[in-house]
C-alpha cells in the first residue's frame, strides 16, 4: 500500500512518483444532490529535491488505485471502486474502473463489475471525460491545486509568498458516482437510516436543537449545504456477530500469508469477540483489534507451547482465553 511522502529528504514510494498520493477529495455534485464527486491526486510533475520533472507516463500499470468506502462505520470498506491503467503506446494511456463490495472491498485484487473499459487518460489540456450510465470518469494531468512556499518552508518558515506548485500538475482520478450506487444494499450490515423528523424521541430532539444553532450561527449559503442529517439505529446483536465475523475472517486470512493456519472457529470464540469488541460508546470499531488480538493470542499460546500455530480457534470462558485445537 502506498502513501504520501513530503519533505525535503524524502523520496517517492520505490522511487516511483506515479505511486506517490497527493490529495483526496469528496463532495456532492454541485447542482445534483443526487450525485457525488470522488477524486484522487497522484505523481507530481516534479520533485523537490532534487528538482526534476518526473516521468511523463501519468499512471503506472502495475499498481492498483483504489477508493474505499466504508458505508457503515466500522472502519472497513463495504464498496471499492478499483481503476488498472495500460502501458503507455505512443503517448497513450486506458483505463478500467471496476467496483466491488462486501468481502471484496476488504481486500484487494482485479475481479468486480466493469463500470468503464478502454477509457482515454487526458495527456494534455483537454479533459477527456468518459461516461458510462449514471458514472462519469476522467483520469490524466491536471494543475496542481495545492500551495506551498517551498522556499519558506526550507528556511525556518520564513515565508516568501513563491508558490513552488503554480506551475507543476498532478494526476487526477475523478469519479462521478451516484448517490445510489454509494448506500449499502444488505440492511443486515447497517441499520436503515432515519431522517430527521421522521419519528419524535430525544435523539432527534436534541439534532434538531443542534441544527438550529448551527443555522443561527452559519450564513445561510452554507448552511443550504447540509441538506439531510443521517441518524443511525443501535447495531443489533446479529449484526455485531457479522462484523466481527468479517474481521475474524480478514485476521485469519492475515495470520495464513504469515504460515499460521487457523482454521474455523467455535461459536464461544466469536462471541468472545464480540464482547470485546462493541460499545455502545464506540459502536464496533473496536471489533477489528478483539479479532486480531484473538487470533494471536492463541497463535502465540501455540508457539509458546511447543505446538503447531494451526487449527480451531477456541475460547475458554473460565480462564478467559483463546487457543488452538482445543488445548489449553
Amino acid at each position: 500500500m502506498s502513501h504520501h511522502y513530503s519533505g525535503a529528504d524524502f523520496g517517492f514510494p520505490h522511487g516511483d512518483a506515479r505511486l506517490d498520493l497527493a490529495d483526496l477529495y469528496a463532495f456532492p455534485k454541485p447542482g445534483d444532490a443526487g450525485k457525488s464527486i470522488l477524486i484522487m491526486n497522484v505523481h507530481p510533475s516534479s520533485s523537490i529535491n532534487p528538482p526534476e520533472l518526473t516521468t511523463a507516463d501519468p499512471f503506472a500499470t502495475e499498481a492498483l488505485y483504489e477508493l474505499k468506502i466504508d458505508t457503515n462505520g466500522d472502519a472497513v470498506a463495504d464498496i471499492a471502486y478499483r481503476v488498472r491503467f495500460s502501458p503507455s503506446k505512443g503517448g497513450v494511456q486506458t483505463a478500467t474502473l471496476r467496483r466491488v463490495e462486501g468481502a471484496q472491498a476488504v481486500g484487494t485484487g482485479d475481479g468486480g463489475q466493469a463500470i468503464v473499459e478502454g477509457a482515454p487518460v487526458s495527456m494534455g489540456r483537454e479533459a477527456r471525460v468518459t461516461q458510462a450510465g449514471d458514472y462519469r470518469f476522467f483520469a490524466g494531468w491536471r494543475s496542481d491545486p495545492f500551495f506551498f512556499d517551498v522556499r519558506g518552508a526550507l528556511n525556518n518558515l520564513q515565508c516568501t509568498g513563491d508558490d513552488f506548485f503554480a506551475d507543476k500538475d498532478v494526476c487526477s482520478i475523478v469519479l462521478e458516482v451516484p448517490n445510489s450506487a454509494l448506500e449499502p444494499k444488505e440492511v443486515g450490515l447497517m441499520r436503515s437510516p432515519l431522517l430527521i423528523g421522521s419519528k419524535t424521541n430525544v435523539r432527534e430532539t436534541l439534532v434538531r436543537r443542534v441544527l438550529q444553532e448551527v443555522q443561527n450561527q452559519m450564513r445561510p449559503e452554507i448552511f443550504d449545504r447540509f441538506d439531510r442529517v443521517l441518524v443511525f439505529n443501535r447495531l443489533s446483536y446479529e449484526v455485531q456477530i457479522e462484523v466481527g465475523r468479517l474481521h475474524l475472517l480478514r485476521e485469519i486470512e492475515t495470520q495464513k500469508h504469515r504460515g499460521y493456519r487457523v482454521g474455523e472457529w467455535d461459536a464461544e470464540a466469536l462471541k468472545a469477540i464480540v464482547r470485546s469488541g462493541y460499545s455502545e460508546k464506540q459502536g464496533a470499531r473496536r471489533m477489528r483489534n478483539a479479532a486480531r488480538e484473538a487470533v494471536q493470542e492463541a497463535i502465540r499460546d501455540a508457539l509458546l507451547s511447543g505446538k503447531e500455530a494451526s487449527g480451531r480457534l477456541r475460547y475458554d470462558g473460565q480462564m478467559k482465553a483463546f487457543f488452538l485445537n482445543g488445548q489449553s
